[in-house]
């Protein structure tokens, strides 16, 4: 499937059990490439105790990437934003959308953009974060088939790369 911005959503995915957010992203890593769809990106990401991002794990399907593929991209982006400088560090770059190092002063402002999408996530509690040009129901379906219980919130991935600029450009 060519690559289509315009139709490139980031997903959140959370589960009820920890192990399944692991499990899920092999079933992504199986799974990236379908008649309607594409994983562009995906990690598990897992919220501290002390309200800190931590990368764990994931892949991206952008042959033009080196093994360091979390710097960058929405998705290191929003690590970054919400772990700090080292959060968009942790493992290399990710995609191409943005490609930035987050400061420490910038942070506080920043995190306002994805708030919302992160309220209930509990710490010590892993989930998905993935970057999907899609179908909705065929990346749906992945999900549920290892939870009905899933909750996934879905963002279109311009607003947010929107964002993350506009909180970058203001200091």
């Amino acid at each position: 499937m060519a690559k289509n911005q315009d139709n490139q959503s980031l997903l959140l995915v959370k589960f009820p059990e920890q192990a399944q957010a692991f499990e899920a992203l092999s079933e992504l890593k199986k799974r990236a490439e379908g008649p309607n769809h594409t994983i562009v990106q995906a990690a598990v990401v897992e919220k501290s105790i002390n309200d800190d991002m931590v990368y764990r794990d994931g892949f991206t399907t952008e042959q033009e990437r080196s093994n360091d593929w979390f710097k960058g991209g929405i998705i290191g982006s929003l690590v970054g934003i919400l772990g700090g400088p080292f959060g968009v560090l942790i493992g290399g770059g990710i995609g191409t959308l943005i490609g930035t190092i987050v400061t420490q002063d910038k942070i506080q402002d920043q995190s306002e953009i994805i708030d919302g999408k992160m309220a209930d996530i509990d710490a010590e509690n892993p989930f998905i974060l993935a970057l999907v040009e899609e179908d909705e129901s065929n990346v749906n379906y992945v999900f549920r088939e290892i939870d009905e219980r899933v909750v996934i919130r879905r963002t279109d991935a311009n607003v947010v790369a929107k964002e993350i600029k506009q909180a970058q450009s203001e200091d």
